[in-house]
């Protein structure tokens, strides 16, 4: 579903990876981070696909709830193996995921374990940010390019200070939403990769508002320059 073009193919995806939630305990099958990486790029597909601007709006803010919905679960995951780990116990039952899955429901109406600090399986990876990233680019509207910077403003500062408050925000009016992917001191967000970089300068590339390109140039200068610095891997 998530590789196939056609109307209704995001949503089918999202519900089996939904009905996967709702049975793990049932069948022995839990979502991990490459099934929702799937889902989410079903809906990047799909804010390509859409005709309607309102449509592919709606598209890429599903791909970025579902990430939060992701980052909440890996949270609540890590919470509950430290006090498991403390007390000598078993890991508990993950009790919220139906409400964390219905405030995603309700807003709307592979890999490797490059995340830092995490072992778990249900912490995004650095090519799951790229997929919503992707989401944003893809839909070609006004809030594409800010939204994908705020996004990727947020990965940096998962592995060095932001410069300043207006640099944390993307400088376009994005907000990045810091409330999640955190557990104690370990960070669940993962660093940006040169395709972060380069997923969010296309999205500029694209855009026609005033400064687009001055914004794009200083993507790429800050790109040069963290790889240079050693601040970044090489990938």
């Amino acid at each position: 579903y998530a590789n196939a073009d056609a109307k209704g193919y995001a949503q089918r995806a999202e519900e089996i990876l939904f009905d996967m939630m709702d049975n793990r305990d049932r069948f022995g099958i839990r979502p991990d981070s490459q099934a929702f990486a799937t889902a989410i790029r079903a809906w990047a597909n799909a804010a390509r696909r859409m005709g309607n601007p309102k449509a592919r709006f709606e598209a890429a803010e599903r791909a970025e709830g579902l990430l939060r919905l992701m980052e909440e679960l890996a949270v609540e995951e890590e919470q509950q193996t430290s006090a498991a780990t403390s007390s000598g116990e078993g890991v508990v039952g993950n009790g919220n995921a139906n409400r964390l899955k219905n405030e995603v429901v309700d807003e709307w109406d592979e890999e490797e374990q490059d995340t830092i600090g995490s072992d778990s399986p249900l912490a995004p990876t650095t090519k799951t940010y790229n997929a919503v990233l992707a989401a944003w680019a893809k839909s070609d509207i006004k809030e594409a390019a800010p939204r994908a910077e705020a996004l990727l403003h947020k990965m940096l500062a998962s592995v060095i200070a932001p410069i300043s408050d207006e640099d944390a925000e993307g400088e376009g009016g994005g907000e990045v939403d810091d409330s999640v992917g955190k557990t104690g001191s370990i960070s669940l967000v993962p660093p940006p990769d040169r395709y972060s970089f380069n997923i969010t300068i296309g999205a500029y590339a694209r855009s026609f508002d005033n400064g687009a390109a001055e914004k794009g140039e200083d993507l790429f200068d800050m790109m040069y320059e963290l790889y240079h610095s050693g601040r970044l891997g090489e990938d």
